[in-house]
């Protein structure tokens, strides 16, 4: 393992890093932003949110590769998700479900990280069956009753079984999986509020309802039918507004088209998706790991991108149609074709690409710097472990005193002083651990 000082200069000189403007953008100024929101805050899935109810049936997918702003050609909303298609709760799985995290790779590789070590469960553990509050499927209802049952602040638990068909969450309700638990269906919120954690999802949630949302600690995967996005975050009907405010965290998005789409719609109404996407990690999504799209007079995204991972997509970040320029902070790209493609401006703050194929970006760079490297130099990428080696360009390059969210995907707290002196964070959503 090289010392702190061996392994700090061997980053500095043999990765060739350039912290500069890269080829396909434009940059116009160069000043990092002085101040940002608290990165740790995370919206509480059972407080209301102040905006009216949309009660329609709205759960099919945006064609997010579709330049937004184009009021003639309002795309159709004709989803998958059918209140009316009872959910099957499926076989029990009896496997154990890793909600997120590659297996261990086993001895380190160049970087000379020990073998993984998450600070937190991968795997969630399941509830006590006995609490009143505690719906399990299959072992104590079936998942048609407990979705028709279920009140504010209950739990709805599936144990190692996997959710097939389509249906609504209630409101103020938590959809967790334990044991090896799928989600096969599609599965969308009803409204108000709603959490999902702890799931392996080869099929599809969908947030298309006024309401606050969370969606943690799930392995979205590549489905065995269809190509709708893992997860779809939007207001994109007709008849009905929506105000969809969703807290996207620690996530894993693997072997999608789209790893997670953002859209809103037409030109009446209420169309407004306000979005926190941080600590994820996307790996090989063949169009976007995450796909942003504005479009129609009305429709309006806010979102925070911070510190996330993309590996091998297509195209890591796309943004389309968007009236003010996001702010993308602490992102990673590694591989892939291009890292943004954006027919607009953005800005971006201690972001990394390495060895993207195409342009790094498309699009106006309207503010911060892009820095650019050959190689993540990620500690075992063959055995999907993107820690960071001990020599990763990525490492130690936000400032300490940036506000910067934590803990990281594996749950262990950021900033830290791998390489030794003052700890500062790295770039992406694994943060290195001394």
């Amino acid at each position: 393992m090289p010392s702190p000082t061996s392994a700090s200069l061997l980053r500095l000189l043999s990765t060739g890093l350039l912290l500069a403007s890269v080829a396909g953008c434009e940059l116009l100024i160069s000043e990092p932003p002085e101040s940002s929101a608290d990165a740790s805050s995370e919206v509480d899935a059972n407080q209301p949110d102040p905006g009216n109810d949309a009660g329609g049936a709205d759960a099919g997918s945006q064609d997010a590769g579709q330049p937004g702003k184009d009021a003639s050609n309002p795309p159709v909303d004709a989803g998958p998700v059918d209140a009316g298609q009872p959910l099957d709760a499926g076989s029990p799985d009896a496997g154990n479900a890793d909600a997120g995290a590659p297996a261990d790779a086993g001895s380190p590789v160049d970087g000379g990280l020990p073998p993984l070590a998450p600070c937190r469960s991968m795997a969630l553990a399941c509830l006590d069956s006995a609490d009143p509050n505690v719906l399990e499927v299959p072992t104590k209802v079936s998942a048609a009753t407990a979705f028709s049952t279920a009140t504010a602040n209950q739990v709805i638990q599936v144990n190692g079984a996997t959710l097939t068909g389509t249906g609504w969450l209630p409101a103020y309700v938590t959809l967790r999986g334990c044991n090896g638990a799928k989600i096969g269906g599609s599965i969308a919120f009803k409204g108000s509020g709603g959490t999902v954690e702890g799931f392996e999802i080869p099929g599809s949630l969908v947030a298309n309802q006024t309401g606050s949302y969370v969606v943690r600690y799930n392995r979205f995967v590549a489905p065995t039918t269809g190509t709708d996005p893992g997860l779809s975050a939007r207001s994109v009907d007709a008849l009905v507004g929506a105000r969809v405010t969703i807290n996207v965290d620690s996530n894993w998005f693997e072997g999608r088209r789209i790893g997670l789409e953002l859209a809103t719609s037409y030109d009446t109404l209420v169309h407004e998706v306000t979005a926190t996407v941080r600590n994820n990690v996307f790996v090989r999504n063949t169009q976007d790991g995450l796909s942003i799209s504005e479009s129609g007079l009305v429709g309006k995204i806010t979102p925070t991108i911070e510190q996330n991972t993309f590996v091998d997509c297509a195209t890591g970040i796309s943004l389309w149609g968007l009236d003010q320029a996001v702010t993308l902070t602490g992102n990673l790209f590694s591989g892939g074709t291009h890292a943004v493609t954006s027919n607009g401006a953005f800005n971006a703050y201690y972001c990394l690409a390495a060895g993207t194929t195409g342009a790094v970006c498309s699009g106006t760079l309207l503010s911060g710097t892009f820095a650019t490297a050959p190689d993540a130099r990620f500690n075992d990428p063959a055995n999907g472990d993107y820690r960071l080696a001990l020599d990763s360009p990525a490492i130690d390059r936000i400032p300490w005193g940036t506000p910067m969210s934590s803990p990281d995907y594996y749950g262990c707290p950021r900033p830290q002083a791998p390489l030794g002196g003052s700890a500062s964070g790295d770039i992406g959503a694994i943060e290195t651990q001394p």
